[in-house]
């Protein structure tokens, strides 16, 4: 409620509302590419503003612990070195979208809910925004590469621990024999004509 004015006071004052001295907030700041107001330019004369970065590897570490304490360690240190690796992406202007903490922390949820689930195919469901341009998935791969997580290939938690991130565990692929027929199908149009299909089939 705006002060109340003694007599003879300046009319203006009504239309001002006193702020208390410990008063604080936080807010939660979109940049580009999401819309909205400029945050300083709107409120930066009325507060004392002060960004809050993303945490360290080591803090971020602290914090998924908390969230799934028996993931392996080693999975958690190569998820939070690819994010910090997407972040000065993000701040050299490579990549538009900030992946923050938050995304992670849904990986990591993910994982400790279905624990046979594949590593790989959770974090498609974080870049599944950016499935159809062909540059950004392959600097999204080399990002993931580099710290032993093999996007596109169904490597679960179980396999990325005791060093073994650098391996699929692929079976060997191999070439399919000819095509061979195996019968035909007999289909009879309009006209009660009956016609003939080969059909052939890879066994």
């Amino acid at each position: 409620m705006p002060p109340t004015v003694a007599a003879g006071g300046c009319a203006w004052l009504c239309s001002v509302v006193l702020v208390l001295t410990l008063f604080f907030s936080f807010y939660l700041c979109l940049g580009f590419p999401f819309l909205g107001n400029n945050f300083f330019r709107e409120m930066g004369d009325a507060f004392a503003c002060h960004a809050i970065s993303n945490p360290d590897q080591q803090s971020e570490m602290a914090l998924l612990r908390q969230y799934s304490p028996n993931l392996p360690e080693q999975l958690l240190e190569m998820l939070t070195g690819a994010f910090k690796d997407l972040r000065l992406l993000t701040d050299s202007g490579k990549l538009t979208y900030p992946y923050s903490t938050r995304e992670l922390v849904n990986v990591i949820k993910h994982l400790t809910a279905y624990p046979n689930d594949s590593v790989s195919a959770v974090l498609e469901n974080v870049f599944a925004f950016d499935a159809y341009d062909p540059q950004l998935r392959a600097l999204l791969f080399g990002v993931f590469r580099k710290y032993g997580i093999p996007l596109g290939v169904d490597a679960s938690a179980s396999q990325l621990k005791g060093g073994r991130g650098d391996r699929s565990l692929l079976a060997a692929s191999r070439p399919l024999p000819p095509a061979q027929k195996v019968g035909d199908v007999v289909e009879r149009n309009e006209t009660k004509s009956t016609n003939k299909r080969i059909i052939t089939s890879n066994l």
